[in-house]
């Protein structure tokens, strides 16, 4: 049982996205404050990963992300990008001419690897590339996982560009190669506005973003 530390309401956790959904609508009820619906996904997250660890399980919580296996904290954050996604329709992809860009930097990226994913990683790979509906790009069957996010690049390359953001932690925004599309918006965000390297907040640009 998730106690929301806003509200004080007990929240039974069947599930991260039904769980956060809850809680941010306890909040719009019982509170002033406006809840980030990512926000809620990484409290309740960091909720499980503690009562998990109490219970000698240690491995699922790590922040790091393989081709073929992905952390309970990347998961959650996929499910917060495809509750996005689902949430905006048609304004949560870009064009092709912009995700065929994208792909053609990821086909030989060295980050670029083949997976074989079971269980719940082979789940939420299915679902983010169920999401894109019937979008491709000619690049596709060149297209495996990032070894740097976790994420099915077939699909990743049509997402909007501040859902990308989202779901990258800083950890992944340094495994990334100096050209790839998912952090060059955020450095040239970030040079504009004469500061650091930051996740959240950032415009797209039209050249690598959405």
């Amino acid at each position: 049982m998730f106690k929301d530390p806003v509200t004080g309401i007990p929240v039974k956790v069947i599930s991260i996205s039904t769980a956060s959904q809850e809680v941010v609508r306890l909040r719009s009820i019982n509170s002033d404050e406006v809840a980030n619906y990512a926000q809620v996904v990484s409290e309740i997250t960091d909720y499980i990963c503690e009562h998990l660890k109490s219970n000698g399980v240690q491995d699922c919580c790590v922040e790091n992300a393989t081709p073929d296996s992905l952390s309970l904290k990347k998961l959650a954050s996929g499910a917060a990008a495809y509750a996005l996604i689902k949430s905006r329709g048609q304004r949560a992809f870009v064009n092709h001419a912009l995700a065929t860009k994208r792909a053609s930097v990821c086909k030989g990226c060295p980050n670029n690897r083949s997976s074989s994913r079971s269980g719940l990683s082979a789940v939420a790979a299915r679902k983010m590339i169920s999401a894109i509906g019937d979008r491709e790009t000619r690049y596709d069957r060149r297209l495996g996982t990032c070894s740097s996010c976790g994420c099915p690049l077939k699909s990743k390359v049509h997402i909007a560009q501040d859902i990308v953001e989202m779901s990258l932690s800083q950890k992944e925004v340094d495994a990334c190669p100096p050209k790839c599309w998912m952090i060059k918006n955020l450095e040239q965000s970030a040079g504009a506005a004469g500061k650091s390297l930051s996740i959240a907040g950032i415009s797209s640009c039209s050249t690598c973003g959405g």
